[in-house]
């Protein structure tokens, strides 16, 4: 018995707006998998699929254009190798910011600076901690 192979649906022009309008938005590469990763991740200006169709929306309106069901919307969004951004790991905005290049690199060089400096300093208050039994050192993670 052989299956039947339904025929690919022709794009229509709604597809293409939902292309159009993904290839606009601010994309960044991935920040800890760039080479192991072609997804491209839209810059944290959204937080979830419904704000970026409400987006859509709101861009259909104001072209005239016959707004695309949530389901096609999003199986466009999968087809084009986008998703989301959500850091994996611990990363500030203004280096968020910077990788996405929203940032000068002379506000990044500072802010790196303050980084180091503050990291040396904890690094101190640990050693002298350590070597001197009356001083306590707490630090939390913000």
């Amino acid at each position: 018995m052989k299956c039947a192979v339904r025929p690919k649906k022709a794009e229509s022009d709604g597809h293409k707006f939902i292309g159009i309008f993904l290839d606009s938005l601010p994309k960044m590469e991935s920040h800890y998998c760039r080479t192991s990763s072609s997804k491209l991740y839209l810059e944290p200006l959204w937080t979830s699929h419904a704000a970026v169709y409400k987006e859509y929306v709101v861009k259909c309106g104001k072209k005239g254009l016959t707004v695309m069901s949530r389901k096609t919307f999003s199986e466009v969004f999968s087809s084009m190798n986008i998703a989301l951004y959500s850091p994996k790991k611990d990363q500030c905005d203004v280096c968020t910011m910077h990788s996405v290049e929203n940032i000068s690199n002379t506000e990044h060089y500072k802010h790196t600076k303050r980084k180091e400096k503050a990291r040396l300093e904890k690094s101190k208050d640990k050693e002298e901690a350590i070597n001197d039994p009356t001083t306590l050192v707490y630090t939390i993670d913000l």
